[in-house]
């Protein structure tokens, strides 16, 4: 996905949890895009959220998941976090991005 979005002229990040994206220098990311479901337990909604609050804006974000249990998704979607499902398809994906961007 990252090589998708660099190929759209994008500059991409990656992060594999909370601590290494919190340990990123620099400004806050024009956009946050979170698996669901993280390593150890953590919850993408949560990690988007704490990003939010230690950068101090509510930056556009997206939640992906290939789970499809009925209560991580109900879960997913009661955060209030656009949900895409993997596999997701570059055009959805290109979409969204161009419709948050500035």
């Amino acid at each position: 996905m990252a090589d998708l979005i660099q190929d759209w002229g994008a500059r991409c990040t990656i992060a594999e949890g909370l601590a290494e994206a919190l340990s990123l220098q620099g400004a806050a990311p024009d956009a946050i895009i979170c698996d669901y479901r993280l390593r150890e337990g953590a919850d993408g909604a949560d990690v988007i959220n704490r990003l939010r609050q230690h950068h101090r804006l509510h930056i556009p974000a997206l939640l992906v998941t290939g789970d499809t249990a009925p209560e991580r998704l109900r879960d997913a979607m009661s955060s209030g976090i656009p949900l895409m499902h993997k596999p997701v398809a570059p055009a959805h994906l290109r979409h969204w991005l161009v419709n948050i961007m500035p």
